[in-house]
C-alpha cells in the first residue's frame, strides 16, 4: 500500500469532504479477528494515508448499519476504557523492524490514546505527542481525521521511507474486532495491535529530515492562604510558583529532558510511612503475606503433659495404601490405645516432621492426631 502526497495541508475537521477523498480510493476489506477469525468484517471501514511536508495524515470512515447502537462513553486520554467501546486504531512501524510501533486509538467522541509498543509486547502511554484530531458523524456511521507531525515521530534517515502500517476497528454492539491485515485470534486485541511483524508495508512516504524536536511546557501554580489561628493572623495571603519542563530530541534515539522548579503536584506522593534522611535507611511496612509455621503436638512421658514442636518447613503429605490407625493420647498415664482403624486403601497423611526446637507445656485435654 502507498501513501498519497498532498500539495496543500489537509483541513482537520472530521468531515472527509475534500476532493482528495474522491480522487483516491480508500483501503478497506478489513478481516475479522473476533468473533469469526479470518472472515471479512461485517461493517465496512475505509482508510486513507496522506502526507505533506510537515504531517502524515490518517483518515478513516467507519460505516455502521446501526448508528444508534454505537457505544462511546470515555473521554479521558490514554484510558483503557476507550477500547471497551466503539473505536478505531492505527499503528506506524517507522523503522520497519517488525518489532516496535507508534500506536494511536480514537473513539467516536474524539477521545484518544497514543503510545509506543516495543518488542511486540510492551506498551507505554508515556509518549504524548502533540497531534491534531477531529471526528464527525454522517448518516451511515462516523469519521476520523488525524494529523501527526513528522517531528513527533522517529524514523530512519533518508527521504524515501518504508514503514509498516496497520489499522483496527472495534464494533462493540457486534463484539467484532477487525484488522486491515489478518491477525490470529489467539493474539487478542492488545498483542494484535502490537504485532508489527504482521503490518502491511507502507511506501511512497517522502519524509523531511529528522528535525530537532523541542517541546516546552511551562506551568504556573497560584495559591491563597488564610490562617486566623496564627499569630499574627494570616488573611488571603497570595503566593505562587512557576516552572518549566523542556524536552529536546538530540538524535533519533536520544532525548534530553530538562526541568526547572519541578511541579511536584503532578507526581504521585510517597507512602506516609516513608522518610528521607541522610545516612539512614527507611523501612516501610511489608505487604507480603506472612507464613505461619506448622505446629504439632507430641506425646510426652507420663505426668509431663504434652509438648509442641514448631517446624520452619512443611512437607507434602505422603499417601500409603497400607492400613493406618489413629491413636488417642491420654496425658494422665501417657499410654496410647488404638482409637480407630481405617479400611485398607484409604488415604491418610502423617503429621509433618519436626525439625525445630521443643518447648514444654502443661497438661492439656486429650487430642487426636491424624485426619478427622
Amino acid at each position: 500500500m502507498g501513501a498519497v502526497r498532498l500539495s496543500a495541508p489537509l483541513r482537520i475537521d472530521g468531515h472527509l469532504d475534500e476532493a482528495v477523498y474522491a480522487a483516491f480510493p480508500p483501503i478497506s476489506d478489513f478481516i475479522q479477528m473476533e468473533p469469526t477469525a479470518g472472515e471479512p468484517a461485517t461493517e465496512k471501514t475505509e482508510v486513507w494515508v496522506f502526507f505533506d511536508q510537515h504531517n502524515v495524515y490518517v483518515a478513516m470512515r467507519a460505516w455502521e448499519s446501526r448508528p444508534d447502537l454505537v457505544v462511546a462513553n470515555e473521554m479521558r486520554r490514554d484510558s483503557g476504557n476507550i477500547r471497551m467501546g466503539d473505536c478505531v486504531g492505527f499503528s506506524f512501524d517507522t523503522f520497519h523492524d517488525g518489532r516496535n510501533a507508534f500506536q494511536f486509538e480514537v473513539s467516536p467522541l474524539g477521545a484518544r490514546v497514543d503510545g509506543q509498543s516495543t518488542n511486540e509486547r510492551q506498551f507505554s502511554t508515556d509518549w504524548n505527542p502533540v497531534w491534531d484530531l477531529a471526528v464527525g458523524r454522517f448518516a451511515g456511521g462516523w469519521t476520523v481525521e488525524a494529523a501527526i507531525p513528522f517531528k513527533a515521530l522517529r524514523y530512519q534517515p533518508g527521504a524515501a521511507q518504508v514503514w509498516g502500517f496497520n489499522a483496527r476497528r472495534n464494533n462493540k454492539w457486534k463484539n467484532e474486532i477487525a484488522f486491515l491485515a489478518r491477525v490470529p485470534a489467539a493474539f487478542g486485541i492488545g498483542r494484535g495491535s502490537f504485532a508489527a511483524s504482521l503490518f502491511p508495508t507502507l511506501t511512497s512516504i517522502d519524509a523531511p529530515p529528522g528535525s530537532k524536536n523541542l517541546e516546552v511546557k511551562p506551568y504556573v501554580v497560584a495559591d491563597l492562604t488564610t490562617d486566623r489561628s496564627a499569630s499574627p493572623a494570616i488573611l488571603n495571603d497570595p503566593d505562587g510558583h512557576v516552572g518549566l519542563d523542556v524536552k529536546y530530541g538530540v538524535t533519533q534515539s536520544l532525548t534530553a529532558d530538562f526541568t526547572y522548579n519541578t511541579d511536584f503536584a503532578a507526581i504521585d506522593s510517597a507512602s506516609a510511612s516513608s522518610a528521607i534522611s541522610s545516612g539512614s535507611r527507611s523501612r516501610s511496612p511489608s505487604r507480603r503475606r506472612r507464613r505461619f509455621r506448622p505446629v504439632r503436638m507430641i506425646s510426652s512421658p507420663a505426668g509431663s503433659g504434652t509438648r509442641s514442636a514448631s517446624s520452619g518447613r512443611s512437607r507434602a503429605p505422603s499417601w500409603s495404601s497400607a492400613a493406618r490407625s489413629t491413636t488417642a493420647i491420654e496425658p494422665a498415664s501417657g499410654s496410647a490405645r488404638p482409637a480407630s482403624t481405617r479400611r485398607r486403601g484409604s488415604r491418610s497423611s502423617p503429621p509433618p516432621r519436626s525439625t525445630g526446637s521443643i518447648c514444654r507445656a502443661g497438661p492439656s485435654p486429650p487430642i487426636s492426631s491424624g485426619r478427622a
